[in-house]
């Protein structure tokens, strides 16, 4: 029995359907844009059930650009004298700074077949359930740069 929906015949995944597939895929969407052109929507996360819930915001420019992943709120502690490992430290987003996190290598990890609710959504909720273990205990328990290897 075939699907309901046609099949990806473009050689990348679109706005459209990188919007539909958030949609569908992840419930706790709290802004959705209505730009078919760039993907710029904010989600409430939790990487695991005794975690804190984050609020990030994931925007993606173009197809031929990389997503990237800012957290909204709640502003993250640190250690003292150390910084946060895999971060791109503060952005400017719509006129406010947020912390942009690393969830992913951009050259390693991302190409533009891919659908970021299967990857960088869960990527960036891996990313606070390692912040939380560091925190913790002042290791990083994130993957090394090759140890995630995808078929491109």
């Amino acid at each position: 029995m075939g699907s309901k929906f046609p099949k990806n015949t473009k050689k990348y995944a679109t706005i459209p359907m990188q919007k539909y597939n958030l949609l569908i895929k992840h419930k706790k969407l709290l802004i959705k844009d209505n730009s078919n052109k760039r993907l710029d929507m904010d989600f409430l996360i939790k990487s695991s059930n005794s975690s804190n819930e984050y609020i990030i915001k994931i925007k993606y420019d173009t197809i031929f650009d990389t997503p990237k992943v800012f957290l909204l709120s709640p502003k993250l502690d640190v250690r003292p004298n150390e910084t946060i490992p895999h971060t791109y430290g503060m952005k400017k987003v719509n006129g406010k700074e947020y912390l942009q996190i690393c969830p992913f290598y951009p050259s390693e990890d991302w190409n533009n077949k891919m659908i970021i609710a299967d990857t960088v959504l869960l990527w960036s909720i891996e990313w606070f359930y390692f912040y939380e273990i560091w925190f913790v205990s002042g290791v990083w328990c994130g993957r090394r740069k090759t140890s995630r290897k995808w078929k491109k």
